[in-house]
């Protein structure tokens, strides 16, 4: 058994040794057996059309990729004293970063209705 765990070591592999020595004592590996979480951005709906910043609800804030209750309470103050004259200028809120507002940009409006909604599933039986 200390021949696995040197092996292990030697490679470079302490969670390796480790779960080798747990499985030669007859017990259950935890780190090998638990799979890594999804990131959100994986878990999130598909969707389609889009939400007027300027006119939309907390709720429907909510729909975009990211925002939170509490990232949509702060669009909503923005709006409330200067409605946007441009998507890009939700980056002014906290929470809203570059990488978050590429991941939004597609579902914002500045005007017009908001129509934004989780995608039906298509089918293609043909």
């Amino acid at each position: 058994m200390n021949a696995i765990v040197r092996l292990g070591h030697r490679l470079g592999h302490r969670l390796l040794s480790r779960a080798l020595l747990l499985l030669c004592l007859g017990l259950p590996a935890p780190a090998l057996a638990s799979p890594l979480p999804l990131p959100a951005v994986m878990l999130a709906p598909p969707l389609e059309g889009k939400v007027n910043v300027n006119t939309a609800s907390s709720e429907q804030l909510e729909l975009l990729p990211g925002i939170g209750p509490t990232t949509a309470a702060r669009i909503l103050e923005l709006v409330k004293k200067r409605p946007l004259t441009h998507p890009s200028q939700l980056m002014r809120v906290k929470g809203i970063g570059k990488k978050t507002y590429d991941r939004i940009r597609e579902f914002v409006a500045v005007e017009g209705e908001t129509t934004l909604r989780i995608a039906s599933p298509t089918s293609d039986a043909a």
